[in-house]
Order: structure tokens, then C-alpha cells, then sequence
């Protein structure tokens, strides 16, 4: 997961999930050196959801790394797997309510295109 690149994660990155795994960096980005180089196979960035976790509770693109990874597993297709990882925090569960419309939109989109335009609607919608 990479914030700063142009492609979203779908759910036509299954098969690059399965195959080479799912990495964040649990660090702010908004602190990381601009020269920082990140070793990627498959760049990807999340769209917009509404974080859970108490620090940054109901802000979008706040996400914990724990929600980041949930997030991008539930979107290529693991959703169980991504209930898993939220299942570790007493607010996990938040999490799926506060996005269940998105996470679900996002999950039915065939590539980044989609997603894109499903981000889009809901950045809209937010503001």
C-alpha cells in the first residue's frame, strides 16, 4: 500500500495478493523524507474511507495500518481475511459499519478505473 501513487487497489489485484503479498508501512506518511525509496511490485493506494480507530475516528484516509491492510484485503476479494485483522481491535467492528456501502462498492468495481470513479462519488457525497 502506498499512498502517494496513481493506481487503487481492485479487486483485479487478487491474483498479485496471492502471489507476492500485501505490505504498508506502519508509519504517518506525512512525516516520511521525500527521498525515501519503497521497493514496490504493485503500487496501490486506497480510496476514500472513513477511519475507525480512536486517534483519527471518522476521518477519511486516516486509517490505521491495521485498516489499511484490512481494507485492501477486503477489496481484492479476502473479505474474511480482512474481518480477521479487525477483529484484533475493540473497534474493528466500526470500521465495517462506518464503510460497508464503500467497501462493498469498491469490491464489485473490475479494476483501478472503477474505483477511481466509486471514490470519486463518495469524496462528492462527504464534502
Amino acid at each position: 500500500m502506498h499512498p502517494y501513487c496513481n493506481t487503487y487497489v481492485s479487486s483485479a489485484d487478487k491474483d498479485v495478493v496471492v502471489e507476492k503479498g500485501l505490505s504498508a508501512i506502519d508509519c504517518s506518511w506525512n512525516r516520511i523524507v521525500t527521498d525515501l525509496k519503497v521497493r514496490r511490485y504493485a503500487a496501490r493506494k486506497l480510496p476514500f474511507l472513513l477511519a475507525a480507530n480512536p486517534t483519527h475516528y471518522a476521518i477519511p484516509y486516516k486509517l490505521s495500518t491495521l485498516e489499511a491492510i484490512a481494507a485492501a484485503l477486503y477489496i481484492v476479494g479476502f473479505k474474511e481475511n480482512s474481518i480477521e485483522f479487525l477483529n484484533k481491535t475493540k473497534w474493528g467492528h466500526t470500521f465495517m459499519e462506518l464503510n460497508e456501502a464503500p467497501l462493498k462498492d469498491y469490491l464489485n468495481a473490475r479494476n483501478s478505473d472503477e474505483v477511481a470513479k466509486i471514490d470519486a462519488l463518495y469524496r462528492k457525497e462527504y464534502e
